[in-house]
């Protein structure tokens, strides 16, 4: 098995701390903090039974939720046995639209990405735990989903 990075995933001494595309948070962060965000409101929704999670099932949904995003991430960027396995490279086949492409991301903005949807991830476990994990009465929670959505559709 042959893995090419074709120059992504390096340390750019050029990148800075926002942005500015490939600097540590660039444009595409708030993507991923609002997938974070979705995701794990979707995945915490699923998974409600009498409105409680144990602890241990939440830290457990957000490294996976984590692990999966990393993983995804860096397929996008790298090259086995010549083929990207990328969602991005898949959706531009599909939609023939340049708005999709290979990723070219520098390390930082790799990190950075992947920060951001766990700043997500944990804005909704923090509000969920807050407000003593109910959230099928919790309207603050399904108006920043809403709000989200509108976002994300709308870049």
């Amino acid at each position: 098995m042959k893995i090419d990075y074709k120059g992504n995933l390096e340390w750019s001494n050029n990148s800075k701390l926002c942005c500015v595309k490939n600097d540590w948070f660039d444009k595409h962060s708030k993507l991923h903090f609002i997938s974070g965000y979705l995701l794990t409101n979707l995945v915490l929704f699923i998974n409600i039974k009498n409105c409680k999670i144990s602890n241990k099932r939440i830290f457990i949904i957000f490294t996976i939720l984590s692990l999966l995003h990393i993983l995804q991430d860096y397929l996008e960027n790298v090259e086995i046995n010549g083929i990207v396995y990328s969602i991005e490279v898949i959706l531009l086949k599909i939609f023939e639209d340049n708005i999709f492409s290979k990723d070219k991301d520098t390390l930082q903005n790799f990190l950075g990405d992947n920060l951001s949807f766990m700043f997500g991830s944990g804005l909704v476990i923090y509000l969920f735990k807050r407000n003593k994990q109910n959230l099928l009465n919790y309207k603050g929670m399904v108006v920043l989903t809403i709000i989200f959505l509108i976002i994300q559709f709308t870049i």
